[in-house]
């Protein structure tokens, strides 16, 4: 089931609404650049929506990020030329099941339905490959995120856990049936 879901993210998913120049796009081994570049802008503007530091990801050499190209599967969002936002997600193991690992947009782009797009591409890929269920871990003192969740359909497992770097903090597990 794993490696049906990561191949199964080969086309480019055009944004419904917003403007014709915007569209999702799987990234491969080869984008490790624009993952890297667009991952640590996210973890450089907001380093409290995420379990890592932006001083732990800038230590990662090529291989590391190469490596995350090809153990999960990531969409880029793009505006014309410019990425502005970033998804990843993995398979569970023996499960129809997949889990958001991370999910950034650029703050200009929040609220023109990018994020939407990021999700629909994951759940798009999801469906091909038998999937059933989206999970993800939303910060509890996100309310913004958490609304926008429950818009789209999300609901609370009932599960929370500490953030390893901020035991104090606390995220909320939400899925998405489909």
């Amino acid at each position: 089931m794993a490696g049906g879901f990561l191949a199964a993210a080969t086309q480019c998913f055009p944004r419904r609404g917003g403007t014709e120049t915007a569209k999702v796009v799987p990234l491969v081994e080869d984008d490790w650049i624009l993952l890297r570049t667009v991952r640590l802008q996210a973890l450089r503007q907001d380093p409290d929506a995420f379990g890592s530091t932006l001083q732990r990801e800038l230590q990662f050499d090529e291989q590391k990020w190469r490596s995350r190209l090809v153990t999960s599967r990531w969409f880029a969002v793009f505006e014309g030329e410019a990425p502005c936002g970033i998804v990843a997600c993995m398979p569970e193991e023996g499960a129809n099941v997949v889990q958001v690992l991370a999910l950034w947009v650029a703050p200009q782009y929040r609220g023109r339905g990018v994020v939407d797009e990021l999700i629909q591409a994951v759940v798009a890929s999801g469906r091909r490959s038998g999937i059933k269920r989206l999970l993800i871990w939303v910060m509890e003192d996100n309310g913004r995120a958490k609304q926008f969740y429950d818009r789209l359909r999300f609901r609370p497992t009932g599960r929370r856990s500490s953030l390893d770097r901020d035991p104090a903090r606390m995220a909320l597990e939400m899925a998405l049936e489909f």
